[in-house]
């Protein structure tokens, strides 16, 4: 039975091949590369030259010609037993070279190397057949095997062997091999065999076959160093017959028998591991061993006893164990210890006895003078290790420098006092940081990263490689760079910062957003007068409306990223909604209108457009409705407008002279004409358009509004509708002309007109605008996050992005439904100032929609209650802008 625990699962599967070398030998071409590949369509021939053109079929065939410095390059799988009797020379080494399919699997497949020297081999994969040895190494000198995996070590393989065998084997290099699934030890040292480092090494056990000894140590000056060694029997076994053996940086971690074992081995040092929930004691020093030492080790919760799945008896176990004539030669310092809250008095075991306590541990050994009580990651490890200790690695288990941790006090020994206790050392890179900005119509981005801020250790020379997205990228000194591109469809350009210690961060930004190009108002559907469709028959219950928007009034045909509507519904024969979304895709739960029977209303909508250029609108009332759509503009990855945030902040109230001149209402068929640029952070010149929230109020009979550029002609189109006596909002996207915006009214009645700026386009500056497909953020009817309505002038905030977001401002549509008492909402960014604005009006019982664009901090929105009643809400993302 296994337990789930904290160590990482080993993953994936690296590689190990099998070859022959030797028997007679075809002629080859006279290069320093051989191939192999029995693909189909390669042509390869066994009695070829083995170029590229016509490789070998069989790596032994490739083998049986090799010199000395030359490589056999190998693809594909074989059912190969290789065995090499040939050797290289010293600098001129033979290579086996596999590519990610060099493979050997099947019956009696193995790589066997007897006595030879300077062979290489890399990159290979070897899958064995029960009760074969799948790596012998055999009285050979300077061999090296990188990145050699081997799969599914079976029972039935001879006693006394491993999945990698070495026998009389001298100054080689196991680097990164991977042995899974295991019957027999992983990795297997004679005593033999001397100087020899095995690192790197991923041995992983599955199932109670595989729970045997991860690396067996017999031999002299043997290193095993920066190992991951998990779910084995023991990690490493250092028998009594090694000599000066070093343990250094590994990683072990549920262990069933012991973590590291020294069953009398002399002279070696254990140091820098970390080891961890071990059944068994976490390291263990027995029998005659002298000359040991035991330093910066941490031992966690090693000694564990619920596990049914422990080889060893558990009992008498602990996290560091020194027992027998070991005793009077060790030394045990600077480790970490950390017991099982049930199990203290398996911190220690000294001689036969447990210790609960470092103290008590110290007192009766006259060890551990700087051993503490400490976890896995407690910051106590920080730059306190020994650097004098025997064994002791400059460089931590990734391969990194030591660096000072500035939170931790500097209590280490030795000529480095900021080097970490167990087998990674804690860094810290640059907080990479990314702002752009927009120029020439958002063709042109300059990506600056100088707030980046360093980690622990400088930055590089050259730190700041910038990976735009358009398959080009540079890597300099500054961190100021400017990129011009020809579309920026769906793309994120990013920027990776490297310190001294080789640790890279990143940032990055979407820039695939849409540029604004404003278009009328122009009406594209009206189903009440067959435009945009062929009928004029109204939308039935549950049926939708597919509107061709590309190609058409203005719109390119290609390269849309959404497009900005203003979609009115009229002739409601029952209440109902309307949800409008890109056609060929599920219609989303989302709302962009709300009505009840027999009412005019109207909402901005921005929305993404399909593959075959249309959009859908959905009709989910139980009646009959006609729909209207005004086509106002389309958001492209061409040049164009890009936005700006701004406000929400009152540009126009009829009721108070605020952009006009004087009090008095809009007169029925008139029209004002209102200044917007120039103040209010908006540029007086540059701006083609700009985002407002209009409302109407006080009128005595029904109308309409349009908003359009001042001194064009009107346009055939409306943007808020009305009933006598109704306050009625809406978000508009206006052209800009003379800096000016112009609003007609278009009812039988006077009526007074405010309007909100939400910001403004410029080809100049600000940024795309990211259309999505719309999804629900929030309900407070049924989302248990947030189960209440808004109590009478409550301000509720909501978390939209994490705090470090880049966004600067949202789209959203706002529907209010269920209030109890007339009111408005006022959507604002969290934690300011709210503003002199409204979102949303409403009467008791009403329940109205509007789309909103917010600028956002820290990630968060506000929504204030602006009546003395509750009212439910929920909140549709529509878009977002990074700035």
């Amino acid at each position: 039975m296994f337990r789930n625990r904290i160590a990482g699962v080993v993953v994936g599967a690296l590689v190990a091949n099998l070859f022959v070398l030797g028997a007679s030998e075809p002629a080859a071409a006279d290069t320093t590369e051989l191939f192999v590949n029995n693909g189909v369509g390669a042509n390869c021939s066994d009695t070829g030259t083995g170029l590229p053109t016509q490789p070998f079929c069989t790596i032994g065939a490739a083998v049986a010609v090799v010199t000395a410095g030359q490589t056999i390059r190998i693809s594909g799988t074989y059912a190969e037993q290789v065995t090499i009797t040939k050797s290289g020379a010293p600098g001129q080494p033979i290579t086996l070279l596999g590519d990610s399919t060099a493979k050997l699997s099947g019956a009696g497949v193995g790589l066997t190397i007897d006595g030879q020297h300077d062979i290489s081999v890399t990159t290979l994969k070897i899958k064995p057949s029960p009760g074969t040895v799948p790596v012998k190494l055999v009285g050979s000198t300077r061999l090296t095997l990188t990145s050699v995996q081997v799969n599914d070590v079976l029972p039935g393989a001879p006693l006394g062997t491993a999945g990698v065998s070495l026998a009389g084997v001298t100054d080689s290099t196991l680097k990164s091999v991977w042995v899974n699934a295991l019957a027999v030890p992983g990795i297997m040292l004679d005593a033999d065999s001397a100087r020899v480092l095995v690192a790197n090494t991923r041995i992983q056990a599955f199932g109670p076959n595989g729970f045997v000894t991860a690396v067996e140590v017999h031999g002299t000056d043997i290193t095993v160093a920066n190992g991951f060694l998990n779910n084995v029997g023991k990690g490493v076994l250092l028998a009594a017959d090694a000599k000066r053996a070093i343990v250094v940086n590994n990683t072990v971690a549920n262990a069933r028998d012991i973590g590291i074992d020294n069953v009398g081995a002399t002279g070696s040092a254990i140091t820098n591991n970390t080891v961890s929930q071990a059944c068994g004691s976490g390291i263990r020093v027995s029998g005659a061993a002298s000359g040991v030492s035991v330093q910066n080790n941490i031992a966690w919760r090693n000694g564990t006893h619920w596990d049914t799945s422990c080889l060893a008896p558990v009992a008498d176990q602990a996290n560091i164990e020194v027992t027998g004539a070991a005793v009077g030669g060790t030394v045990a310092d600077f480790n970490s210890v950390q017991a099982y809250q049930d199990t203290p008095t398996k911190l220690y075991r000294w001689n036969g006895v447990n210790y609960a306590t470092v103290a008590a541990f110290r007192e009766a050994s006259g060890q551990g003078t700087h051993d503490q009580l400490s976890g896995l990651f407690d910051t106590v490890n920080h730059d306190s290790a020994n650097s004098a200790a025997p064994g002791w690695p400059a460089l931590d288990k990734d391969g990194r420098f030591r660096e000072d941790d500035p939170g931790a006090p500097n209590t280490g020994s030795g000529p480095s006092v900021i080097a970490d206790r167990g087998a990674a050392e804690a860094v810290q890179g640059a907080k990479a940081s990314l702002v752009t900005t927009y120029s020439d119509g958002g063709t042109t981005v300059t990506f600056d990263a100088s707030a980046t801020q360093p980690g622990w250790v400088p930055l590089v020379a050259t730190p700041y490689r910038f990976i735009f997205g358009d398959g080009t990228e540079v890597t300099q000194a500054s961190p100021i760079v400017t990129h011009h591109y020809a579309q920026r469809t769906g793309q994120s350009a990013y920027v990776s910062v490297s310190d001294t210690n080789g640790i890279t961060t990143s940032a990055s930004r979407g820039i695939g957003g849409g540029t604004y190009l404003p278009v009328g108002p122009v009406r594209v559907l009206d189903t009440r007068n067959a435009i945009g469709i062929a009928t004029r028959v109204p939308v039935a219950a549950g049926a939708s409306v597919s509107l061709q928007v590309a190609g058409l009034n203005g719109v390119p045909a290609t390269g849309l990223a959404g497009v900005a509507v203003n979609v009115t519904v009229t002739s409601t024969a029952g209440s109902g909604y309307l949800t409008v979304f890109p056609s060929g895709t599920q219609q989303p739960i989302v709302s962009n209108l709300n009505w009840s029977a027999g009412s005019t209303t109207a909402n901005m909508a921005e929305v993404p457009v399909g593959e075959d250029g249309r959009i859908t609108l959905a009709n989910g009332s139980t009646g009959t409705v006609h729909v209207l759509v005004d086509l106002l503009g389309y958001y492209t990855s061409a040049a164009g407008g890009l936005f700006t945030p701004r406000g929400p902040v009152r540009v126009l109230d009829t009721r108070y002279a605020t952009g006009v001149a004087t009090t008095t209402p809009v007169p029925a068929g008139a029209t004002i004409s209102v200044p917007v640029t120039g103040a209010n952070g908006v540029p007086a010149s540059g701006v083609t358009a700009v985002a407002l929230n209009v409302t109407i109020t006080g009128a005595t009979a029904s109308g309409y509004l349009t908003a359009y550029a001042d001194g064009a002609p009107r346009p055939t189109a409306s943007n808020l509708n009305w009933a006598a006596g109704r306050t009625v909002p809406n978000m508009v996207v206006v052209p800009v002309v003379n800096g000016r915006v112009a609003f007609f009214n278009g009812g039988t009645s006077t009526v007074h007109v405010l309007a909100d700026l939400l910001g403004y386009y410029s080809p100049d500056a600000g940024a795309p605008v990211q259309i999505t497909l719309p999804y629900r953020v929030l309900d407070t009817r049924t989302w248990t996050s947030s189960p209440n309505p808004l109590a009478p002038h409550e301000a509720r905030e909501l978390v939209l992005f994490e705090p470090t977001t880049t966004a600067t401002a949202v789209l959203l549509n706002v529907t209010v439904t269920g209030p109890t008492s007339s009111g408005y909402l006022t959507a604002y960014p969290a934690g300011t100032t709210m503003p002199n604005a409204s979102s949303l009006n409403w009467v008791a019982g009403q329940t109205v929609a509007n789309l909103v664009l917010v600028p956002i901090v820290n990630g968060k929105v506000a929504f204030y209650n602006g009546s003395s009643g509750t009212t439910h809400l929920l909140v549709d993302f529509v878009g977002y802008i990074n700035i």
